[in-house]
């Protein structure tokens, strides 16, 4: 980048928003160290010329982009990032924007990750209203998540349809990538639970098509975690367990820690079923050891609920 432009240029007002679609491209395209350091140089940019508000979402940018998908078990970093992401919201809150709730947007899906569900749902509410298209956005699949994880499947379904009214057939270029893809994902997932295996193959297939159309690898993992799954209601298990397999690789370049945790856990449940146990206990172990360092309490119970599938089969 700057074997083309110096650095005069790149701290030009019209060359910043360059810079941010960059960071975004690499990001998804799997090169986190790229992306995060291009996030930092238009960070930098953006509090030159005092735009704080865009500095607040560069910074929600990396968060959801890069940072907690891909160093997901680097605490003190993440912390200090959703810090910045703070004081940037404060003082551009109210100023810079007319803007919605009191809690920054980057916090909304740190408090997910980290169990703050109660937060994390009012902070997405107030984002629902919020200035900015992204922030509405990620507000509507956040909610959607957390429906679901609660018990909630019409509301949950409620929310893909927002933001993808076209179900499986909306195409790729109306809403914001990153919220779209993971509201095909919710939607997948969705339909598992309620063991409706075609309507799951349809947005697997819708998944699969914006992540070719996209030509991004961040969410490659996710993908083959859903093949899985499908392959293991189906009663397929040895392709079951070839996606979960390929999901572990995905989700080793670029690292994705919690990738590797559901993966893991994957990989777990379907060795416990076919009574291979000490493998079963080994990615548990690895699994459940990951999840703590990530500080992800939601991911460490479904890895301790596999452990007690594992201790029921082994009659412990």
């Amino acid at each position: 980048m700057r074997a083309t432009f110096d650095d005069a240029y790149l701290m030009q007002f019209h060359a910043i928003g360059a810079l941010l679609g960059l960071g975004h491209a690499y990001a998804g395209l799997g090169r986190p160290a790229d992306a995060r350091r291009t996030f930092a140089i238009a960070r930098a940019a953006y509090s030159i010329h005092r735009d704080f508000a865009m500095v607040e979402d560069t910074i929600a940018a990396e968060l959801l982009m890069a940072l907690i998908p891909c160093e997901t078990d680097q605490i003190a970093e993440r912390d200090r990032l959703v810090r910045e992401d703070a004081e940037a919201w404060e003082r551009c809150r109210g100023v810079t924007i007319t803007t919605a709730g009191d809690g920054a947007p980057g916090e909304l899906q740190l408090d997910l990750l980290e169990g703050r569900w109660l937060k994390a749902c009012q902070l997405a509410t107030d984002h629902l209203s919020a200035p900015w298209i992204t922030q509405a956005q990620e507000a509507i699949v956040t909610l959607g998540v957390l429906d679901r994880h609660r018990g909630e499947p019409d509301r949950a379904w409620e929310r893909v349809i927002q933001l993808l009214p076209l179900g499986p057939a909306t195409d790729p270029g109306g809403s914001y990538f990153a919220h779209a893809i993971a509201a095909i994902a919710l939607a997948a997932h969705l339909a598992l639970d309620a063991d409706d295996l075609a309507a799951a193959q349809r947005w697997i297939a819708t998944h699969a098509y914006w992540l070719d159309w996209s030509g991004a690898r961040l969410w490659l993992a996710d993908h083959q975690l859903l093949q899985a799954r499908w392959h293991e209601q189906s009663d397929d298990r040895a392709s079951a367990r070839q996606h979960a397999e390929t999901a572990l690789a995905f989700a080793s370049d670029p690292r994705q820690p919690l990738r590797i945790v559901a993966a893991q856990r994957m990989l777990a449940q379907l060795a416990t079923g076919d009574g291979q146990y000490d493998l079963a206990k080994a990615s548990l172990d690895q699994s459940l050891t990951l999840a703590e360092t990530c500080a992800a309490p939601f991911e460490r119970a479904l890895t301790l609920l596999a452990q007690a599938e594992l201790q029921i089969a082994t009659r412990q």
